[in-house]
């Protein structure tokens, strides 16, 4: 949370479209350089016009601003679609970090139609394929998958997870941006790799810091899943694409899933919402006929 002076200057910046003063409080939680992020976030700020449409809330002519400009060029010409999605996500994620900031309180982009992707939605990897996998993966990696299945775990959170983030006890996880109630399946597999590494999880004092899995890179861990695929005679799935299965399988809240309380919900939706254009996408490829 910013102090009161600080949230008057964004409000205040967000009124005068003055991204300069805005982009470095969320710059951090986008994921391209500052000069990218002000090339494509400048589309939706207009200092110098008089009629400006007001940042700060939700409204119609937020989102039809909004749409104009994601899919308007520099030089005047109309944007890819993929152009144009890379845009809004980028301004929702700021969005997101001025909530959670305590600037706004609510997110004015929701309910916003999001650009259709060029490229057409990979069927996502089935629930038996996913068994499959876990039975053919040994620890760490399938104490890892099951994290992934159950709470939806991001890589770089696999990759800097700590056994102090563990709370034995009340089985919760500390996230990136949340706390997360284990599972009994999930928090069984932590178990169960704590022991096999020599240590006891009964007592918090016994809690040994560093790390819970040997991968210090998204690589190491991508080139021990492929190992894990091919033993189990499956095509090769990322952890992302795992990830996806578990939002699209998995009753899900917020918390259980990692995503920020300030605008989880939101988030939540919209991952669902891509699920099920992904189901939809592959229901109607199998029915086409040949």
């Amino acid at each position: 949370m910013t102090d009161l002076p600080t949230t008057h200057k964004l409000l205040k910046a967000l009124h005068d479209h003055d991204l300069d003063t805005i982009l470095p409080y969320v710059q951090h939680v986008l994921p391209v350089t500052p000069q990218v992020a002000r090339a494509h976030l400048s589309r939706f700020f207009t200092p110098d016009d008089p009629d400006r449409v007001d940042l700060r809330h939700q409204s119609h002519e937020l989102h039809s601003h909004l749409h104009s400009s994601a899919y308007t060029n520099l030089n005047g010409a109309v944007a890819k679609p993929n152009t144009a999605r890379l845009r809004l996500s980028l301004l929702s994620k700021a969005y997101t970090q001025l909530i959670a900031l305590g600037v706004l309180n609510v997110h004015p982009m929701q309910g916003l139609p999001r650009p259709i992707n060029e490229r057409r939605p990979a069927p996502l990897i089935t629930r038996e394929a996913i068994q499959s996998l876990h039975k053919a993966a040994r620890n760490p990696l399938r104490t890892a998958l099951i994290l992934i299945d159950e709470h939806a775990l991001r890589t770089r959170e696999l990759t800097t997870l700590a056994w102090g983030h563990l709370h034995v006890p009340s089985g919760t996880l500390t996230r990136t941006h949340t706390a997360t109630r284990l599972s009994d399946k999930a928090l069984g597999a932590l178990r169960e790799l704590y022991f096999e590494a020599g240590g006891l999880l009964d007592d918090d004092s016994d809690l040994r810091p560093g790390p819970v899995f040997p991968w210090r890179a998204e690589a190491d861990l991508r080139a021990d899943l492929f190992k894990a695929c091919q033993d189990a005679q499956l095509s090769y799935v990322t952890p992302g694409e795992l990830r996806r299965a578990s939002l699209r399988d998995r009753p899900h809240t917020p918390e259980s899933a990692g995503f920020s309380p300030f605008d989880g919900d939101r988030q939540l939706r919209k991952v669902r919402d891509l699920a099920a254009e992904v189901a939809d996408a592959t229901t109607a490829k199998a029915s086409e006929p040949r």
